[in-house]
């Protein structure tokens, strides 16, 4: 790709993500209306708002490109380009009044990801990874934990909205070896916490790639290793993922298989 065309797929990303999360921001605290996906997902008004803001950006500028989004079907243009959405990563948080939630805003070039965008418009924050350039957090390269001891590592985990008992039963396996572990509740914004060093390591047995694509991106990016929650290198994000940093993952594998 040019550099003209990276630079305005960033900017319109990041533009999107922006104006959606100003709509969250003020939304925030209100009453929604939520409805069920299944026995425990959940989808509101602030989701759909959001995904419309996203979508409006984006076509305006690439209405060929193709779009993968949590709350509406795909959508198939005549181009390379994927982008994979999630207008709103921790709707039930969001709902409940919990301040960890995010936009998270994908995309995929001749089916590898090639940029990640995650907005906290609660903390302003905003996380982004161009394959090969390095992450960055408002602006500032960041890099992964370079803590070496399994016993001080401090694990985000999140038990998803299927495979449960799974998540739980692996995270049971590393609870006394570890410092700590954050149920969170947000993919995308917990994987964004082990890109920049707030957490150590972060895992799941089950997620989407609208909740963890641009993660996964950024943790790459910022020199962390992601795999699914086996050790497998191709994720699929349907077997979950585990990531870390180069000299923690494979400590984490060991006690969880």
């Amino acid at each position: 790709m040019r550099g003209v065309l990276k630079r305005v797929l960033k900017q319109t990303a990041v533009n999107a993500a922006k104006e959606a999360g100003k709509m969250m921001l003020a939304s925030f605290g209100k009453r929604h209306s939520a409805k069920s996906k299944g026995s425990t997902d959940l989808v509101t008004e602030v989701d759909k708002k959001a995904q419309s803001i996203i979508f409006k950006k984006i076509k305006s500028k690439f209405p060929k490109h193709s779009f993968l989004s949590e709350e509406a079907p795909s959508i198939r243009g005549k181009s390379d380009f994927l982008w994979i959405i999630d207008p709103l990563d921790g709707t039930a948080n969001y709902n409940s009044g919990i301040p960890f939630f995010c936009t998270s805003i994908c995309l995929s070039y001749k089916d590898e990801i090639v940029l990640g965008v995650v907005f906290d418009p609660l903390h302003k924050e905003m996380f982004v990874a161009e394959k090969s350039n390095g992450a960055f957090l408002n602006g500032k390269r960041v890099t992964v934990s370079k803590e070496k001891s399994l016993n001080k590592v401090m694990v985000g985990a999140d038990s998803g909205h299927i495979k449960r008992v799974q998540s739980v039963k692996k995270m049971m396996k590393i609870a006394d070896s570890v410092r700590g572990i954050r149920w969170q509740g947000a993919a995308a914004l917990s994987l964004c916490h082990v890109a920049c060093g707030r957490l150590d390591a972060y895992m799941t047995a089950n997620t989407t790639a609208w909740d963890a694509g641009a993660g996964y991106l950024i943790v790459k990016e910022a020199g962390g290793v992601i795999t699914d929650i086996n050790g497998k290198k191709d994720v699929t994000f349907k077997t979950g993922v585990l990531a870390s940093t180069k000299q923690l993952h494979k400590k984490i594998l060991n006690k969880i298989k």
